[in-house]
């Protein structure tokens, strides 16, 4: 599945739209929901799900309709709490300490919300929580990002000794005053970076949380898990790689596994680490795109088997010609000439 058509099949709960109604109010979030496409009954239940394309033309209303003075991703993170991410909430509140918090947004975080993911590393003495949105969300993108990233203070809200963050990075550019950002998380917050991330010593990682419950947050972690299992067959970082793949080698364009990493804003070890949880690598992705492109070409178009051999970046047509042959077990000569008979 091509990650377009893996977005359109996503499901996302339906309490991250009703959020807006402390916002913009009843009449307000009610205008939004019926030009988004979505059903107004679906908003009053606790359980209902959209969309991702519903939550992406919601999203890109409300930032068009948005007047408000600070940001509205402020505006929407400040109205959230512990228990808007249902079951991921509840056992963050339960964990042990701030370590095993950022565990779960990392491990947890796209079962809750599927177009969201966030990668935990360490660099140097500091502890980098990355966000990662998923780019079909287009114009709305950066607001969840932002949104994303802003869950994480609150979250801290429950740890028995402050946290304090080194900075916030993002991605994009800055759109809104910069001060209303660096009072939101009380550091500094930078724009236009190469990804984008939450820093701070992993010293911090240690401060434990006020409601720490061993039973809760083992029983909690096992639920959570169980869903993560139901959902384990949604390759979304092998769909997003195909796709780039697929582009870059019809623009001409560099497909190499650093130039693939860049375009995702992920390091090439990130995204190594990330589609060998799918069980999959880049080699492994490149050879299928490479085979569904030549068997396509070989069967439809005029172009020499030599040119397409170049377009899909085989500079030895001998290599091409091998690789062909594991293939399909024939030549693409042979190949070529079998299609149009059967045709």
């Amino acid at each position: 599945m091509r990650s377009t058509d893996r977005f359109n099949a996503l499901k996302i709960p339906v309490n991250y739209v009703a959020i807006h109604k402390k916002i913009v109010g009843l009449e307000g979030l009610s205008a939004r929901v019926i030009q988004a496409g979505i059903d107004p009954t679906i908003v009053k239940q606790p359980d209902g799900k959209i969309s991702a394309l519903q939550f992406k033309q919601f999203l890109e209303l409300s930032l068009e309709m948005y007047s408000g003075v600070e940001p509205l991703s402020i505006a929407i993170a400040s109205n959230l709490d512990f228990s808007s991410h249902g079951l991921l909430g509840f056992s963050a509140l339960s964990a042990r300490n701030l370590a095993e918090v950022l565990t779960l947004l990392s491990e947890y975080t796209k079962i809750i919300m599927p177009i969201v993911e966030f990668d935990l590393g360490e660099e140097g003495v500091d502890t980098h929580l990355s966000c990662f949105v998923d780019p079909n969300l287009g114009l709305a993108k950066a607001l969840m990002t932002e949104i994303s990233l802003m869950i994480a203070p609150p979250l801290f809200g429950y740890l028995s000794e402050k946290v304090t963050l080194k900075k916030v990075m993002f991605e994009h550019h800055q759109q809104s005053d910069l001060d209303h950002y660096e009072t939101y998380f009380d550091c500094k917050v930078e724009f236009g970076q190469p990804k984008s991330a939450i820093v701070l010593e992993s010293s911090q990682k240690s401060i434990t949380m006020r409601h720490w419950n061993p039973e809760a947050a083992k029983a909690l972690k096992a639920q959570l898990q169980g869903t993560k299992s139901e959902c384990s067959n949604e390759n979304i970082w092998s769909d997003l790689v195909s796709d780039r793949l697929i582009l870059q080698l019809s623009n001409g364009e560099s497909y190499s596994r650093d130039s693939i990493a860049s375009l995702l804003h992920l390091s090439p070890r990130t995204l190594a680490r990330r589609l060998e949880k799918e069980g999959t690598n880049y080699l492994n992705l490149l050879d299928l795109v490479r085979k569904e492109a030549a068997l396509n070409a070989v069967t439809n178009s005029r172009q020499s088997i030599t040119e397409i051999a170049n377009d899909l970046g085989f500079s030895d047509p001998q290599v091409f010609a091998r690789s062909f042959k594991r293939w399909t077990g024939t030549t693409a000569t042979d190949f070529r000439r079998i299609k149009r008979e059967i045709k």
